[in-house]
Parts: structure tokens; C-alpha cells; sequence
């Protein structure tokens, strides 16, 4: 089972009724969807599939996994980089065969001609990918840009931004809380602010001025390779704080991997891909032969992305900001590339420096200084999952059927995000139900990301961590005592008391279960279904208190 606020989510399967646009739509792409799955290797089928259709049902696990750890992960899915680089090349093409005719030149502005001509090229790929929530949001995008081109105001670059912007949002207001539509303007408007700056930092070191100035080709090579670096540069480091704040990680090749890897989809890849679906009515031998062009340069790129991939430190886990974090690093790079401009900007900055030591200070406190005793039970699913922070700095996992080798991947999509957000990065002790689950790749992420100097199976004799006292294992169950209170986990709940707690002890007063179901007992029955994850602290005076995700004051 499955909950999704957004029904929009959830896709039927089967074939369904796709009404009279879905039916001529896959009449357009079933004879492309063939031509993939005919003229391509079972490697590079998948990717082209979603790089020309839009369709990611392909793309395994395996195959996402050096993107995402590269940081070219984008690529994967059509945005707004596919449908700016389809208007770019058309209208690129379009002007240069324009500017043949000497009076076309005369009578018009073949600039304005191009913009005109480009607006077919980028509907038609659209279309072609299904007109996905993100396509759409891409498409109004460059269409924006195009109108603005036709109507001589492509200078005005901040304004056209805004209109697409409050386009999109006009026509689907919940975008705004979306990964997409916000990396998409973040990116496009720090190139926007932030390439220039760059890009004339670049131009300052004159190197070889005489030779580039002779030749032609390589003053065109140089041009596009610094604009190319300044592009990916601009974006890669105002998206920063929000791929930390949705991903949590950081891939630090990702400047380096973009830099290689989207010319070749940008300019072999994808091109020859949409060349090649045209040629299909026409010649399916022809558009065979650019389709296995089209192969070599995909082969070519995914090669480079394994090469950044495989790098050992190419991407890292990071902890991720709140949204005052996030607006205080922003203002952080904003105040500091205007340091020097007025007072009012020093002032400011110092500001924000105060206010991130502020932050800082809090959390180190929260994390390594606290004298509470919390316990965490999270919404597992199947699994038992229970996080304890102990009085002081010391933490645990107790961890029961959660990492197992088939369904959804609870490390990294459950507990990961869940210890990132609360700024831990590191764990004591791991305790598992046997020895054995440390052989799963599962269990090794848990311990290759969070460090865990002791990995558990049992405590046969008491221990005391932070003036806690824990003991027993999963087959029997856990009690921890702490300040007058009593823990005892077990299969599928936890019971909260006073003194003794254990199997056969009635003395619970809280009882939080994984399902909503009915119990004799006098305590209190919390459903982790209905309130979330539950949050207990005790208090350096013995009180109790909880909190629910969902329920936030819970009795």
C-alpha cells in the first residue's frame, strides 16, 4: 500500500482508455518505441528511450546509479536542458540556413525567422515525450523565451523568466512545490545572474590572443567551451543547496561530468536521436544507420559517466538544510560576490555569517549536547525501525526486516533522510537482527554511510550508554531504562512504562504499534499509521513527552 498526496501519481496500469490525442500519440511513438527496441543494445535502448519518448520504465536501478552518483542524473528525464538544447540547435540551424538568401537577410530579420521556424522542432518533441508535467513546464519555458525573441525583447531575459514562470504556476499552481520546477528556474536564473560574471572572469586570462584572433574554428572552439563552463558552472552551484535539500548528496565530479557528458547528449545524442525519427516514415534503413550514430556518441557518454562514477569520492551523503538554511546560503553567495560594491552589502553579510554560526551552534548543541533521551519510532512499513539518542552524543539503530534485498530500499529512502534531516551523519552502534544482514549491500550502505563503530545482534549483559541502561536482543526484545522510564521493543510495537518492562510485563502505559488494530491493554495505543513517526523524550527530570509527524501534540 501506498499513500500519495497528489493523485496525479498514480498512473493505471494497462492499456486503459487513452482518448482520441493519447491513441494518435501512440500511434507516433509505438513505431519509434520499436525502432529503439529494434536498432539498439539492451544498454543503451532504456536511456534512449527516455532521452527521445520520455519513457524511464526501462531505467533499472543499475542503470540510474552512476547518473545519480555522477551528478548527470538530469539527463535521464526531459526537462528543460533537452528542450533548450532541441531550440538551440534548431534555431541555430534555421539562421544559418536563412542567412543563404541575401534578400531574405534585406527584407527581414532572419533572427526573428529562426525563433518562428524553432517553435515546430520543440512542440513536435513535446508531443513526442508524452507532454509530461515536466515537459510541459519546460516547454512553456523555451516557447516564452522564443515570444520573446519574435517580439524583440530576448534582452529582457529577467522578464520572460517571471512570465513562464507565473504561466506555469497559472496553469498548475502546485509546480511551485515541485524538484522540477524548482531546479529548473534556480538553474536557469543563476546562468542568468551568475554565467556573465564568470564568463568575463574566464575572458581575463588572454592566452594566446594572436592565434585564436588567425583562426576561425578554434576562436569558435574556445567560445563555446568557456560559455559551456560557465553555463554548467552558474547552475551547478546555485542548485547546490536544493539537491542537498531533495537528494541529499553532493556529487563533487558533477561540475566535471556535466562539462563532458551533456555536449555529447546536447549535440550527438539526442540530435541524431530526433533526426533519425523523422527519417522513419521515410526510410527505416536511414533512420537506422543515424540511430546507431546516435548509439556511438550515447555509448561514448555513458563511458564517461562510469569513469566519474567510479572515481571513489565522486559523490557524497550530506545532511540537509531547512528552508531558513537554504535562503541563508543564498544570501551567503549573493552578499559575498557584492562584497565589495557598498557597506550596505558588508553589513548584510555579516548578518548572515552571525545567524549561520547561530544555526550551526543550535544544531551542535541538539546533536551532541543534549541531555534528553529521545526515541524515535519511524513509519518502516514492514520493517522495525527505532532510533534512540541517548543522554549526551551517543546513538543507535535498531533496525528489524528493513534491509532486505527485495522491494523498497528503507536505508536510503526511509532512515537516511530521516538522519539527515535531524544533521546526523554518524551512528554508534547498529543493531541488526542477525550477524548475517551485514552481508546485504543494504545493511553495507548503512554502514559505508553512518560509520557505526559497533554492530550489534544482541546484548546479553546490561550496558549503559549516557546513563541509559539497554539490554536483550530481537528474538526476546529490547528494554532500555532511562530516568524511571521504561522501552521495551518488540515484534511490530513498543511498549512505555514504569519500572520493569519486558515479555509478560503489563505495565505499559503507552503502547505504539505499526498497524491500527485493537488491544486489551489499559495503556494508551498509539498507530504509527495515524500519527507518523512518534518522537519520546525524557527530560533530565524524568518527563515524558511525545510527538507524532502527522499529530504533532499527541497525549
Amino acid at each position: 500500500m501506498a499513500i500519495v498526496s497528489d493523485g496525479r501519481y498514480v498512473v493505471p496500469m494497462g492499456e486503459g482508455d487513452l482518448g482520441i490525442v493519447g491513441k494518435v500519440l501512440e500511434k507516433i511513438r509505438r513505431p519509434l518505441r520499436n525502432l529503439l527496441s529494434e536498432r539498439l543494445s539492451y544498454g543503451t535502448s532504456p536511456i534512449y528511450a527516455a532521452l527521445i519518448l520520455g519513457e524511464r520504465q526501462g531505467l533499472t536501478s543499475e542503470l540510474r546509479k552512476p547518473f545519480d552518483r555522477s551528478g548527470v542524473g538530469h539527463i535521464m528525464a526531459v526537462s528543460g536542458l533537452h528542450l533548450g538544447l532541441v531550440a538551440w540547435l534548431f534555431c541555430m540551424m534555421s539562421r544559418w540556413v536563412l542567412s543563404f538568401s541575401y534578400r531574405l537577410t534585406l527584407m527581414t530579420d532572419i533572427r526573428k525567422v529562426a525563433a518562428i521556424l524553432t517553435i515546430v522542432p520543440v512542440v513536435t518533441y513535446g508531443v513526442i515525450t508524452g507532454l509530461q508535467v515536466s515537459t510541459q513546464r519546460a516547454m512553456i519555458m523555451v516557447l516564452v523565451f522564443l515570444w520573446s525573441v519574435i517580439i524583440g525583447k530576448e534582452k529582457d531575459v529577467w522578464s520572460s523568466l517571471c512570465l513562464a514562470a507565473l504561466i506555469i504556476l497559472a496553469l498548475m499552481g502546485n509546480s511551485l512545490f515541485t524538484v522540477s520546477f524548482q531546479l529548473s528556474f534556480t538553474a536557469v536564473a543563476g546562468i542568468l545572474w551568475l554565467a556573465p560574471l564568470i564568463l568575463s572572469r574566464i575572458q581575463s586570462v588572454k592566452l594566446g590572443t594572436e592565434s585564436l584572433a588567425r583562426n576561425r574554428v578554434l576562436r569558435t572552439m574556445v567560445t563555446y567551451s568557456t560559455g559551456l563552463i560557465a553555463v554548467t558552472t552558474a547552475a551547478a552551484v546555485v542548485t547546490i543547496p536544493l539537491i542537498a535539500f531533495h537528494f541529499h548528496r553532493f556529487p563533487l565530479v558533477g561540475l566535471a561530468a556535466n562539462i563532458t557528458v551533456v555536449p555529447i547528449i546536447g549535440l550527438w545524442v539526442i540530435p541524431l536521436g530526433l533526426v533519425s525519427c523523422i527519417a522513419l516514415p521515410f526510410s527505416s534503413i536511414l533512420a537506422g544507420f543515424l540511430l546507431s550514430l546516435g548509439e556511438s556518441g550515447l555509448n561514448l557518454a555513458v563511458s564517461l559517466v562510469k569513469f566519474w562514477s567510479g572515481i571513489p569520492w565522486a559523490s557524497l551523503w550530506v545532511i540537509r538544510p531547512n528552508w531558513l538554511e537554504i535562503l541563508l546560503l543564498y544570501g551567503l553567495l549573493f552578499l559575498g560576490l557584492n562584497f565589495f560594491r557598498a557597506r550596505g552589502y558588508r553589513l548584510l553579510l555579516l548578518v548572515v555569517v552571525i545567524l549561520i554560526c547561530t544555526d550551526t551552534g543550535y544544531w551542535i548543541y541538539h546533536t551532541r549536547f543534549n541531555s534528553n533521551l529521545r526515541v524515535t519510532i519511524l513509519d518502516a512499513g514492514r520493517g522495525d525501525v527505532a532510533f534512540i539518542q541517548f543522554p549526551g552524543h551517543e546513538r543507535m539503530l535498531i533496525a528489524r526486516n528493513a534491509f532486505g534485498h527485495g522491494g523498497f530500499n528503507l536505508g536510503q529512502g526511509v532512515i537516511g533522510p530521516y538522519l539527515w534531516q535531524e544533521k546526523i551523519r554518524r551512528i554508534d552502534y547498529l543493531f541488526l537482527a542477525s550477524p548475517y544482514g551485514q552481508q546485504t549491500d543494504r545493511v553495507q550502505f548503512m554502514i559505508n554511510t553512518f560509520h557505526p563503530k559497533e554492530v550489534l545482534s544482541s546484548l546479553p549483559t546490561e550496558r549503559t550508554i549516557g546513563g541509559a541502561q539497554i539490554k536483550g536482543d530481537m528474538d526476546e526484545g529490547i528494554t532500555l531504562s532511562c530516568r524511571g522510564w521504561s522501552f521495551y521493543f518488540c515484534d511490530r510495537e513498543v511498549q512505555i512504562g514504569k519500572g520493569k518492562m519486558g515479555r509478560g510485563e503489563s505495565s505499559a502505559l503507552y503502547l505504539i504499534t505499526k498497524d491500527k488494530m485493537a488491544h486489551h491493554s489499559p495503556a494508551q495505543v498509539l498507530s504509527i499509521s495515524e500519527t507518523g513517526a512518534i518522537t519520546i523524550a525524557v527530560d533530565s527530570k524524568g518527563s515524558l513527552s511525545l510527538r507524532g509527524f502527522l499529530k504533532k501534540n499527541l497525549p
